[in-house]
């Protein structure tokens, strides 16, 4: 006789449901079971190696100044018109400066590429014009891997800073009339398919949104400005700017699920030991620093006589929310005896949080809303 579990179906379809909402919203397609397409020949390909665009079959017809993604577009739209409605002063000093062909070239602003909204393009000769405010120091490597995806399509990149721009237009015009002019016009048509996207993914799935939102949850600037409500309630998690935002967070977030459920080889080579014999009894634990470098490590004492030595400061301070997971554990042990799985269980939680302080020191400077 099979049992046949109808509520966890019923769960299960739930949750491919919202998954698969977000990922209209995003533009993404969605594989509930990420199996692999196929090609028109029968070849099975990689999540990995799926287009970008929702592009028609080869031969089709399509304007070549359309270079959207047709999924994201009706999203990304509304984003483009606030862009041109708000531009920054430098941006618009910059679109007086290039409107109207007055490099001799057209060029628009606010042109949507992909998934991206450059700032200024000129699409005969695939050349993106950046202008970059403060903000860029903050999301350098965000703004590589938006610039490798750009070049993936095609489009070369030239940046210029606002200050660039304010204390001499009239050079950085002459850097961008120099650049188009020595560059020959690009056809830009429908009758190829756009680059993969190459290593960061193109295929939804809800184990990406997980991820996406385990690494916001681990933000420094998502936690510090909902710090108050940890106690009580969960803050929503909002959307990223963009989608190379996402797939970075998604990352980072799934090498941080996997460290809190132990998966690695780091916890099988951990030098957290507990060396001291003894009755192996909590009371009243605490730390105490054995050395004054910068990454302290130091001793967790379960007793009077009994520790775990090699424990880094961060990990026995580390907070998730409104508690400190590595005291809390051992505070609730209190006056209990701590058997062997126990006292391997505490170390691998010591190394899972000293891990995600590294990872979450890759994310300091990232922002998402």
């Amino acid at each position: 006789m099979q049992f046949v579990d109808h509520e966890s179906k019923s769960i299960s379809k739930l949750h491919a449901e919202i998954s698969k909402q977000i990922a209209v919203h995003f533009g993404f397609e969605f594989d509930p079971e990420k199996t692999p397409p196929t090609l028109s020949n029968g070849e099975k390909i990689s999540p990995n190696s799926r287009p970008l665009e929702n592009a028609k079959t080869i031969g089709s017809k399509r304007p070549g100044y359309i270079t959207a993604n047709s999924k994201s577009y009706p999203f990304i739209k509304k984003f483009r018109g606030n862009l041109k409605n708000n531009q920054t002063e430098a941006e618009k000093v910059m679109w007086e400066c290039l409107r109207n062909k007055k490099t001799g070239h057209n060029i628009r602003r606010q042109h949507i590429i992909g998934k991206f909204i450059t700032d200024f393009v000129c699409l005969p000769k695939k050349l993106i014009i950046e202008i970059d405010g403060k903000i860029h120091l903050k999301q350098k490597e965000y703004d590589e891997l938006r610039t490798f995806r750009l070049n993936e399509l095609g489009f070369e990149v030239i940046r210029f800073t606002n200050e660039q721009v304010f204390e001499n237009p009239e050079l950085v015009v002459s850097k961008i009339k120099e650049e188009l002019d020595g560059k020959s016009d690009l056809i830009i048509n429908s009758n190829t398919t756009t680059p993969p996207l190459e290593g960061l993914g193109e295929v939804l799935s809800p184990i990406n949104i997980l991820n996406y939102i385990y690494a916001v949850l681990h933000l420094a600037t998502y936690n510090h400005r909902y710090k108050e409500f940890f106690n009580t309630n969960l803050p929503s998690v909002p959307f990223p700017k963009d989608i190379m935002i996402f797939w970075h967070l998604a990352k980072l977030g799934g090498q941080i699920r996997k460290l809190h459920l132990f998966q690695g080889p780091m916890f099988e080579e951990n030098n957290i030991h507990f060396p001291k014999n003894g009755d192996n009894v909590v009371f009243n634990p605490y730390f105490t620093p054995t050395t004054v470098l910068e990454n302290e490590v130091g001793r967790v004492y379960i007793n009077e006589t009994q520790y775990f030595d090699n424990i880094p400061k961060i990990a026995w301070d580390f907070h998730i929310g409104g508690y400190q997971p590595a005291q809390k554990w051992l505070n609730e042990r209190n006056t209990r005896k701590l058997e062997l799985e126990d006292i391997s269980r505490f170390q691998k939680v010591i190394v899972a949080l000293a891990e995600t302080d590294k990872i979450m020191n890759e994310m300091i400077q990232i922002e998402i809303k």
